[in-house]
């Protein structure tokens, strides 16, 4: 397991007592939010094993718990994990819901911190959450605008959306832009690249794909564009239908691929029902880079896939940390998600803010201390590609700060799952910040 950096020792003494709310001399109360159930989209999630109930969410906690209380700094304290499912529907969001709901939760439990595993698209929770004086994690890629507006309240593990989108840009303009797509199907591939951007049409994740946008069209001379969908999963498969078609008409040959996990699933289907075989660019984003999704996605179109990926170098999750994590609370090693690393990765970092805060904690000295620890993982592990580099900063309350590059491969199997299907790093894994992606003509193996 990589730890973040170590605190001194607590030698000691009073801990200041009830410091905030939801604190106390002895406790600390954090709350594990599990929105109600989208039958689409846990249809999908229980395909590809990366499901997990309530009742599972619930079991990873208390081992979880068990693990923290045990091996954190917490200052005399323990973290009291609570787990409560939502009544709100997801796709699309209720944004009335979602405030009435979040301040339902803290009259009723009065949580120091609440996180939210999910690609949600859905401010109001977390907004209002802040607002109410409560630490909360969750929000994928968003705006680092709003995490900023925010501050000292929100925080997410996955990386910001300006950030992802500047990163992005650096690769196409150095690796792709007015090259032809040569890993594209047959009738694409000797054309020169034209690209469109998928991005969900949010206020906080739709402004990533302007941004990216006008960072592309500084480069790229066979016009850019953006193709903004909505994340409602009702009319998703009749929006493939009439937005696959429209970017096949365009002349599309390279789908950046800046959206949600869920939406490569009906788009990719979509393609290959249309004999539309462009590339598919990742951007980095949304978990579309862990071999159990892109396993979901039309494998006739995936091969064609490659780009940028947040997280780790694939391996068995249950020597993964959130599988030594359950294992060590008293989990059983045959009977966990694959989706525990998600989980884990948020709740990990619930608890460093909290053992970097020190004693007093409130919300205040939780930001303090994660903007002052240094960055951990990846760059120093010698770029050990099982990890990713986490640092937070000034105006950045996000998490991960490097990529790596990968391409897809249908008949590889994921040490995952076990499953046909799996991305395969580039450059030995290596992993790259903001400025150092290579420049090169991009080759793959198998494919020029």
């Amino acid at each position: 397991i990589d730890p973040p950096p170590c605190v001194a020792t607590w030698p000691g003494g009073s801990n200041g007592g009830a410091t905030s709310p939801g604190v106390t001399g002895d406790e600390i109360t954090v709350l594990m939010y599990h929105s109600k159930e989208n039958p689409a989209s846990s249809a999908i999630a229980k395909q590809v094993g990366v499901y997990m109930s309530p009742a599972e969410d619930k079991a990873y906690l208390d081992a979880a718990g068990t693990f923290i209380n045990s091996k954190y700094q917490l200052y005399g304290r323990k973290v009291k994990l609570l787990h409560v499912v939502g009544q709100c529907d997801i796709a699309p969001p209720q944004e009335s819901c979602f405030r009435s709901e979040a301040d339902s939760l803290v009259s009723r439990y009065k949580p120091f911190a609440v996180f939210w595993v999910n690609n949600m698209n859905e401010t109001a929770f977390l907004d209002e959450l802040s607002r109410k004086g409560v630490v909360n994690w969750g929000g994928w890629n968003f705006t680092d605008r709003y995490s900023a507006s925010l501050r000292p309240f929100h925080w997410d593990v996955l990386m910001g959306g300006d950030h992802q989108a500047d990163l992005a840009a650096e690769y196409w303009c150095k690796r792709m832009a007015n090259r032809p797509a040569k890993f594209a199907g047959t009738e694409l591939a000797a054309k020169t690249r034209k690209v469109a951007i998928m991005t969900a049409d949010t206020p906080m994740t739709a402004p990533n794909g302007r941004r990216l946008l006008q960072l592309l069209q500084k480069c790229d001379h066979n016009s850019p564009q953006l193709q903004l969908y909505s994340s409602n999963t009702s009319t998703a498969a009749s929006q493939a239908t009439t937005t696959m078609a429209q970017l096949h008409r365009d002349g599309v040959t390279s789908v950046l691929w800046f959206s949600d996990p869920i939406a490569p699933v009906y788009a990719t289907k979509q393609m290959t029902s249309q004999n539309y075989f462009p590339e598919h660019v990742l951007v980095g984003s949304g978990l579309l880079d862990f071999d159990a999704l892109g396993q979901a996605y039309d494998q006739q179109q995936w091969r064609n896939a490659f780009g940028l990926s947040d997280v780790a170098a694939a391996m068995p999750t249950a020597q993964s940390d959130a599988g030594r994590v359950w294992a060590a609370g008293g989990g059983d090693p045959t009977a966990l998600s694959d989706y525990s690393n998600v989980v884990w990765a948020y709740l990990s970092m619930v608890a460093t803010g909290i053992e970097r805060a020190g004693p007093t904690l409130t919300p205040l000295t939780y930001e303090r201390g994660l903007l002052s620890m240094p960055g951990f993982g990846s760059w120093q592990q010698k770029h050990d590609p099982r990890l990713w580099f986490t640092r937070f900063g000034s105006a950045d309350y996000t998490g991960i700060s490097d990529v790596r590059q990968v391409f897809w491969n249908p008949n590889a199997t994921s040490p995952v799952n076990g499953q046909r299907g799996a991305y395969i790093a580039l450059d030995g894994g290596r992993r790259y910040q903001a400025g150092e992606l290579p420049s090169s003509t991009m080759v793959l193996p198998g494919r020029g």
